[in-house]
């Protein structure tokens, strides 16, 4: 269901992007340059999303969308920065899970009692934009279903 085309113009607008803020990868030309990060950043989840079609890549659940990236902070300690940085942001880097996998793949369960407050779900409203953009179908707010009412009848 990718519109193969305009993937293409993306990603090739994300390379080129990515490029050109490798340039600016010294820390004091990176702040100058932290719209550059911000648009590298957004074209990663828009491309991870797509790409995923907008589902968890390990249960294809549509509910509670999460990005994870494969490789993580703590490898900075074990490369050189600019490579590091330039593969971290790259959108391949990025996977798209629900939040319940997500857990799963850090080990988070029983570990800590809130995890979701570590991970960033997706909006809805945020992710109906973006599958407006990419002709996927809008997922409908959840009506709340009404309490179900038990009669118990008393001798």
């Amino acid at each position: 269901m990718i519109n193969n085309k305009k993937f293409e113009e993306l990603l090739s607008k994300h390379k080129r992007l990515l490029m050109s803020i490798t340039k600016h990868l010294e820390e004091k030309e990176m702040q100058e340059s932290f719209w550059l990060f911000k648009r590298l950043s957004q074209q990663s989840r828009e491309l991870a999303l797509v790409s995923s079609g907008f589902k968890c890549e390990k249960c294809k659940s549509p509910e509670n969308l999460t990005i994870h990236h494969l490789i993580m902070k703590k490898a900075e300690k074990f490369m050189p920065h600019d490579r590091w940085f330039t593969q971290r942001i790259y959108w391949a880097n990025r996977i798209c899970l629900c939040i319940k996998c997500h857990k799963l793949y850090h080990n988070f369960i029983d570990k800590i009692k809130n995890p979701e407050d570590d991970m960033k779900k997706i909006g809805e409203k945020h992710l109906n934009k973006l599958k407006e953009k990419w002709g996927y179908p809008i997922s409908k707010p959840k009506e709340p279903e009404e309490p179900k009412i038990k009669v118990v009848k008393i001798k």
